[in-house]
């Protein structure tokens, strides 16, 4: 007696398993995945960032240039930030300074200030959600 032999009706029946595993989606490139949208306060924050360092003179003689900017980058492409890739540091300020400063701006601004910024998160999200649907 032949242990592997099965009846044909349930040898060539087609189980339910096997169509779902069939429509499986196809395996997507987590390197070319969207960027995820900035929100307002990530959008003032760059701004600010930008406005800052170009006011304050450098300790080092660097001028903020546009190895440092943040405004008008391109939120789809992915930039390198290996150590070999990145910028020198410009040495105008600390982080936890700026985001102090950047911070209690934030908390202050007026409504129509923010409403700008809002509006900005709004066209951001609906660029992720296009590039999402077409990733």
């Amino acid at each position: 007696a032949n242990l592997f032999t099965f009846a044909p009706s349930i040898a060539m029946a087609p189980s339910k398993q096997s169509k779902s595993k069939a429509k499986k989606a196809t395996v997507r490139d987590p390197r070319a995945k969207p960027k995820r949208p900035l929100s307002a306060y990530n959008l003032f924050f760059q701004y600010e960032r930008d406005f800052l360092l170009r006011s304050k003179p450098s300790k080092k003689g660097q001028s903020h240039d546009e190895m440092h900017r943040t405004i008008n980058n391109n939120p789809s492409e992915r930039r390198n930030r290996s150590k070999t890739v990145r910028p020198p540091p410009h040495g105008k300020i600390g982080f936890a300074e700026l985001a102090r400063m950047i911070g209690k701006k934030w908390k202050s601004l007026d409504d129509e200030n923010r409403e700008h910024f809002q509006g900005l998160a709004a066209i951001e999200k609906k660029r992720y959600v296009k590039e999402c649907s077409e990733w």
